[in-house]
């Protein structure tokens, strides 16, 4: 019965101060609702499991770079062989290799799609079952098998409207045509993405098992085996090959890691714990300022609650009292923080960037409704326990001696409400300074120049496949035909093609070694990093790249006449500090050791990303390294898009079963490059304006309650000869001691908050002495405004008013 009376109580006292209602719902829904929008982030990238049964004992083996000290999901068939061959460690292994294979359309235009070539024992893996049809058994890998597929059941719904008579249908993939023998379910998703699957032949991967690298494992542990030790077994297999092909294996080993951070990667883990970090920090700073609220409230309702103690009330009771509208405070904030959490993930999943893996799936599941309703309960419980704890040490027969409503704070009380808002300081230059270092951050990555003009560069994708290009010399045929009719279009300046687009664009991206010719192989020689890329003549022009010495390539550079290569400055630097590079040859052991003759120096150019640092870049003619998937660039006119049909048309002109893939413009694909660390900035830029917003009315609040506490003893000190300046001193006083300690307290915070950020800076010091200064100036600046608002306030007071204060 007392709880019900109680709690009706509270909707009636609630009712009466709508105005503090709203105040505190609306904090608490903005702190909350902003966590619970990251929570639900991290929940679909980093926490949901993935659609597969007991998938964490599902790993993937990967290879490591010994001198970089990164890892990359390529590895060899012939690693794979030995991995499968322990069936102690793991009780399955599977390969797979990765396809962009063109799906042809029964009206229309073909369509590019994922695609995914498997091991016969990849299914049954990842424990997976057909949704209808069968999956490859050992005869589908054979050569001379009949071409089988199977389809994803995204792909069979979207594309062939869930067609029941789906399996035993010939669809032309790749050119030719292809049975599907079975529709894969979701839990089958695997890599992410794939739409396709193909048999995986192992004939093609045993004519080259030790070099070939590109391939992907999964494996499953055996019971009772722990991540660990297949770790250290895959180790182990590493540095036996290390040892059996050191020429082939230099600066190389393998390891394992979990299926979970194989997807999502430690960069996107470490930036979103750094984000709910912040966001975390923004919670703090509401429930500091719902705290200063409700002991305002509780000491405005101090007599109040005396007279019930005196009537017969319990402290018990009156304490469940204050409990209760805490709790419907909190109730009424979590509603309204999973209206503004649903907002919020709208706007992620619109403006997130694409390279966060499974950003799309983010949504208010039981989980993250659990995780608000908890964040709810704690909160109202943290902001609730203050005034519950000023009614336990209330004495009653001061409140009653009191006239009027209020009843004065004593000095622990107004020292409580100071800590919080030097707390809210405190984290509020924290937040500050975090957005300012990625705002830097950010403008000097925009700066980055890619190495190529991105302005009017259209860019696609195509794969040039199927029974009719069988060899090299036609595909190079077609594409020497595409770039004349591609060139003819009214508006289109020049043409070129690239194995790997910069920026990360699309394309392969493979890392060589280079010797220089009469040099011996390391351990008695000295061996360069480079990326390899493959171009046609006219891909520099196009580009804009910087031919710094030498020549392009040119028509004559084909497989028949003599290897050459253009190597990037960096590159020439390394290999040849103190001499002319041109005419020099390099060789490298993974293209067979062919001795290239350098005949062009070009300018640095962003291959991978805008971040990283230039390793060096060869380049070698098309012809003499035919690749069958290329990236084009079209130097136009005018705007990139409007040239899009033109170039389609040439291309269906030729084949219409080739699809015109991954249709963009350079400038779209820097925008897409500095996607991610805008993403961050944005987020956190916002998270910090909203603790400094809390922080200002914080401080505004506790100054302003300090000063309506003194009205009395301002207006004698007014009465006896005290001028308006030193009462505005007096009240400012509080305020510049409040900030500056939360200043000092956050410059400190500070320097241990930025080494967490450290890793996603760009050419900015974690201890930027213009960033904490600047901000430092900004927020002592604001917090001096909040506090002279009620100090000038204070100078407005009437001597004889405030004298018959009580």
């Amino acid at each position: 019965m007392g709880f019900t009376q109680d709690f009706r109580f509270a909707l009636r006292t609630l009712n009466k101060s709508r105005g503090f209602a709203a105040v505190a719902v609306l904090v608490l829904a903005l702190g909350i609702g902003a966590n619970s929008a990251i929570f639900s982030t991290m929940n679909a990238v980093l926490l949901r499991g993935f659609p597969y049964p007991h998938a964490d004992e599902l790993v993937i083996p990967v290879a490591v770079d010994t001198r970089l000290g990164t890892i990359g999901l390529a590895i060899t068939y012939h690693d794979y062989l030995q991995w499968k061959s322990n069936r102690q460690v793991f009780s399955e292994v599977a390969v797979s290799e990765g396809l962009r294979t063109d799906l042809a359309a029964d009206n229309g235009a073909p369509e590019r799609v994922d695609a995914t070539a498997v091991s016969e024992d990849f299914f049954s893996v990842l424990g997976a079952h057909p949704l209808t049809g069968r999956f490859f058994v050992k005869d589908d890998h054979l050569e001379n098998a009949e071409r089988r597929i199977i389809i994803s059941e995204a792909l069979w719904k979207r594309r062939f409207g869930s067609d029941p008579a789906i399996v035993g249908r010939r669809i032309k993939v790749r050119g030719t045509d292809r049975v599907v023998i079975g529709v894969a379910s979701r839990q089958s998703d695997y890599p992410l993405g794939t739409q396709i699957w193909f048999p995986f032949i192992s004939s093609d991967a045993e004519k080259d098992p030790v070099d070939n690298w590109e391939y992907e494992a999964i494996a499953r542990l055996a019971p009772g085996v722990s991540l660990e030790t297949g770790r250290a077994f895959v180790e182990s297999v590493g540095q036996r090959n290390a040892k059996e092909f050191p020429a082939k294996r230099r600066n190389s080993a393998t390891s394992v890691v979990t299926l979970h951070e194989a997807v999502v990667g430690r960069e996107t883990k470490r930036a979103l714990l750094v984000l709910l970090a912040a966001i975390g920090f923004v919670l703090l700073s509401a429930t500091a300022n719902l705290v200063n609220l409700l002991l305002n409230r509780a000491a405005a309702r101090a007599r109040e609650f005396s007279i019930r103690s005196a009537l017969g009330a319990s402290s018990a009771r009156l304490v469940q009292q204050v409990l209760i509208e805490a709790g419907v405070l909190g109730v009424l904030g979590a509603i309204a923080a999973i209206l503004i959490a649903y907002a919020i993930i709208k706007a992620v999943i619109a403006y997130g960037p694409s390279s966060i893996p499974r950003l799309e799936e983010t949504s208010i599941d039981a989980r993250v409704l659990l995780f608000t309703l908890a964040i709810a309960a704690l909160t109202a419980g943290l902001f609730a326990l203050a005034p519950a704890w000023r009614i336990t040490r209330q004495d009653i027969r001061e409140a009653l001696q009191q006239s009027g409503n209020a009843v004065s704070s004593g000095k622990a009380s107004q020292r409580y409400r100071e800590a919080l808002v030097v707390a809210q300081v405190a984290l509020s230059l924290m937040l500050l300074i975090a957005a300012g270092l990625l705002v830097k951050s950010f403008g000097r990555l925009q700066h980055v120049d890619p190495g190529v003009r991105t302005a009017n560069l259209l860019s696609f994708e195509l794969a040039v496949s199927g029974p009719q290009y069988p060899e090299d010399e036609p595909k190079a045929r077609f594409i020497a035909d595409f770039h004349r009719r591609v060139d003819a279009i009214p508006g289109v300046v020049s043409s070129g093609a690239v194995g790997a687009l910069p920026m990360g664009g699309g394309g392969f991206y493979l890392g060589r070694s280079f010797v220089r010719e009469g040099e011996p192989l390391p351990p008695n020689g000295t061996e360069y990093s480079s990326m390899w890329n493959v171009i046609t003549p006219g891909f520099i022009k196009t580009t804009g790249l910087q031919l710094m010495a030498g020549r392009d390539f040119n028509d004559q550079d084909t497989k028949d006449s003599a290897p050459v290569v253009i190597i990037s400055q960096t590159l020439a630097k390394k290999m040849f500090p103190n001499e002319d590079p041109l005419g020099r040859v390099i060789r490298s052991w993974r293209d067979d050791n062919k001795p290239r003759q350098i005949v062009g120096i070009v300018a640095d150019v962003k291959v991978g990303s805008l971040r990283e640092q230039a390793t060096g870049t060869a380049f070698v003619p098309h012809q003499q390294d035919p690749w069958g998937v290329l990236a084009y660039v079209v130097r136009t006119e005018g705007d990139p898009k409007q040239y899009v049909a033109f170039v389609r048309s040439a291309l269906n002109s030729m084949d219409p079963n080739i699809a015109l893939a991954r249709v963009s413009s350079m400038e779209a694909i820097r925008e897409t490059a500095l996607a991610e660390p805008k993403f961050n900035m944005f987020l956190i830029a916002g998270f910090s304006l909203l603790a400094l917003m809390l922080a200002t009315i914080g401080l505004f609040g506790v100054i302003a309650y300090a000063v309506s506490q003194r009205t009395r003893e301002i207006g004698i000190r007014m009465a006896l000869g005290a001028q308006k300046n030193q009462i505005l001193a007096l009240v400012m006083n509080r305020g510049v001691r409040i900030t500056l300690l939360g200043l000092a307290l956050g410059l400190g915070g500070s320097l241990v908050l930025s080494r967490a950020l450290a890793s996603i800076l760009f050419d900015v010091r974690p201890t930027d002495v213009s960033i904490y200064g600047g901000l430092f100036v900004v927020l002592g600046v604001t917090a001096m405004l909040a506090t002279y608002v009620p100090a000038l306030r204070a100078t407005r007071v009437e001597p004889l008013t405030a004298l018959r204060c009580e």
